[in-house]
Formats: structure tokens, sequence, C-alpha cells
């Protein structure tokens, strides 16, 4: 994609979909998919319906982070709720309480699948109806893990958005995710999360968003064109070791160590949940991070006198060290950092090294306790899939 076409509405979900190639290399699962095809984000089809069940109110549990009027309105009826199942999920009669899903009224929307997959936007919005993300429950393998949204999950995700209305940092802000459904009882409830597309705290002029794994990725149908990080340089006449760490990496790490020191959260801040905000004229304002099913860290939490009104499912409550490690050295770092380093140092000769010891230094600025969190050992996932989403961590010999 070329710089100047990123003001275009369909810009950001062509972003999504085939701006990505060369992102996913960090694992061995990374590609791996038992999405039907058509359903996948690259290679499927440009959109389709998701059909939104018409479910009397009290048969649905709804959890709520002060949406907008029109996403309330639409989703949350005098009498009825909107309950949004991914079209491959309706057809499939394992699913739990489909038989008796399957009797409600139907209406559906028009969406198109993210990076993710199981995440969807909705296209052709309106006044009435601003395009917004749809995160669904779909229990199919994607990467390492079975994708459910099972209630622990739901309610998690809108406490922690409730929570970062708390929070604020001049270079961050984030997609909040404002209205959870959940049809069922028990541990097989399941449902939807409704995620604003416009980040908070919210900005009254216009902004751009670009999912960082873009920055460095090739556009699939645009093969030639240069990768955005390198536009975005060129087009600014900004020197590139100085603009990377000052708009990306710095900002970054002090968003993830101090929300972390002062809100106890654990952002899982890579290529794909993270994305870099530009004014029209492709200066960079803010980093803004998505999906906040994120671990909460209760020590933390308890020291600044938090509640903890989390699910226990989401709470660190052993093997810190590790936990952080993946989430810092092995998201962060080696799943984003080192593809915008090697980018750097392809472009413009930049050795990684001047870029690790810059941050190396803005983590010991704004790192929980000095780092005192961390070994000097590294953590992440054996390269194995295991059984009902389990899995194992341990040490790596990655710096």
């Amino acid at each position: 994609m070329k710089i100047e076409n990123l003001e275009d509405p369909s810009a950001f979900l062509y972003l999504e979909r085939y701006v990505n190639e060369g992102s996913r290399t960090y694992s061995p699962f990374a590609n791996q998919s038992k999405v039907d095809p058509k359903y996948q984000p690259v290679g499927g089809v440009e959109s389709f319906k998701v059909p939104c069940l018409e479910i009397p109110k009290e048969k649905v549990a709804i959890y709520l982070d002060n949406p907008s009027t029109q996403l309330l309105n639409h989703y949350i009826q005098k009498d009825t709720v909107l309950f949004p199942i991914h079209p491959e999920i309706f057809e499939d009669d394992r699913i739990p309480f489909i038989e008796e899903l399957r009797k409600y009224p139907s209406n559906s929307i028009s969406v198109s699948p993210t990076a993710s997959t199981r995440t969807v936007m909705t296209v052709n919005g309106t006044k009435d109806l601003p395009c917004h993300f749809i995160k669904l429950h779909y229990p199919r393998r994607i990467s390492r893990f079975i994708r459910r949204l099972r209630i622990n999950a739901i309610q998690h995700c809108i406490e922690v958005s409730k929570d970062l209305e708390h929070f604020y940092l001049p270079k961050f802000g984030f997609l909040p995710e404002l209205i959870g459904m959940i049809y069922g009882f028990g541990p097989e409830a399941w449902g939807s999360i409704i995620r604003e597309f416009t980040p908070h705290p919210t900005l009254e002029k216009k902004r751009l968003l670009i999912p960082l794994f873009a920055l460095y990725s090739q556009d699939l149908k645009n093969p030639d064109d240069l990768p955005l990080l390198i536009q975005l340089i060129q087009f600014l006449n900004e020197d590139p070791k100085t603009f990377t760490l000052n708009h990306i990496m710095k900002p970054i790490i002090q968003i993830w160590c101090t929300v972390l020191r002062v809100r106890g959260i654990l952002f899982e801040m890579h290529g794909q949940n993270t994305l870099l905000e530009l004014d029209t004229s492709f200066s960079p304002t803010r980093i803004i991070y998505r999906d906040l099913d994120a671990y909460v860290d209760p020590e933390i939490r308890e020291k600044h006198q938090l509640h903890l009104h989390f699910p226990k499912s989401h709470l660190i409550t052993e093997n810190r060290e590790s936990i952080y490690s993946v989430k810092y050295d092995a998201f962060i770092g080696h799943h984003l950092f080192d593809y915008v380093a090697s980018l750097l140092e392809r472009f413009f000769g930049i050795p990684q090294k001047a870029l690790q010891d810059a941050c190396k230094e803005t983590f010991h600025q704004y790192s929980p306790n000095g780092g005192s969190s961390f070994t000097n050992k590294t953590f992440y996932y054996v390269d194995e899939i295991f059984p009902d989403n389990k899995y194992k961590i341990i040490t790596t010999n990655n710096p």
C-alpha cells in the first residue's frame, strides 16, 4: 500500500487482511488455521453476513462499559438483545445451546474478517451505526489456541475496559470493549464482545490507524510497495532511528511498563494487538492497544488499593516471572521489535544493537520495581499443541 492511500475509508481493513506478508514467522503455528477458508482474512470473501439473533433480554447476561448510544440502542433493545454468532458456528450442531438459539428470529450484519479471524469489523458504517468490531465465539484452532469466548473472558474484558478509563498517558489510547453478551449456563456459556473502532480517550480531529504488523510487512497485492514504516520515515523526512524509537519502541515500552506498574494489567503488545495512530498529515500521535483479554497482577492491584473484580482465571497467582517474560520478551521483543529492527537494518544499515540498547534503557526507566520481577532468563511457549488450550512455558536461549 502507498502511504497516500491510508486516508481511504477501506484502508484499515485492507491493512488488516493483506499487508501482513512475512509478519508471522515467529512461531510454527502462527499461520495455521482450522477456520473455513472463505472466512479467513487472506483468501476469504470480502465480506459476509453474521447472524444476529433476537433473544429475549432476560435470557442473555449483559455486561456494559458505558457504550455509545448508537451501539447500545442497536444491540440492547427494549425487550430483546441482538446476539451475534459467526455463521460457521451457527451451522455447527456440536456447539452448546445451538439448537435452541436457532429457534430465535434473526437479523444480520455485514462484516469483514480482521487479522485475528475471529474478530470481525462491520462494513458500510452509518451515523446511526458506526463501524465497530465484534469479537466472536469461534471454537476453531487459529494459530496455537482454540478461540472460544466464554463467560470468564467476556466479564474480564469489560472490567479491564472500565479500568483503563482511569489510566492516562499522552501517547496512549485503547479500543474499549463496551458490550459483552453471554448465552447459556455453566462453564459452556458463551457469547460475544462489541469493541469500538474509535480509540479512547477520544480526540476531536480525524485520525488514521495502522496495525503495527502492517508497518513492517509486505503488501500481498502490491509486493513492490515499500513497507509503510519506510514510507512514513521518507515522507516525514525523519531520522530512521530517532523516528522509530520516539514514536514506536519507547512509547510501547513506557505504556507496557506503566499500565502494569500502576494498574497491574499485563498487555500483550505484539504487532496484531498494537496500532499506530496518525493524524491526517501522517505524523504519529499515539500508540493504540486492542484486545483486553489480558492478565492482571493482584499484588500490584492490592498495593495500590485497587479492586480485584476480575475472574480468578485471569489473575497471576504463580509463575509471575515466566508470564512477564512471555508478554514482554517474546510478544514485544521477539514478535514485534525484532521485525522492526531487522527492517531498519536492511534499509538504513542501523545496527539492531543500537535499538536494543535504547530499549533496555527505557525499560529500566519505567519497569515495575526496576525490573526486579524479571530474571536473566527468557521464557516462551513449548512448540507443541496441547489439548484444551493448555500450554507449557520453558526457558529459551534468546537474550
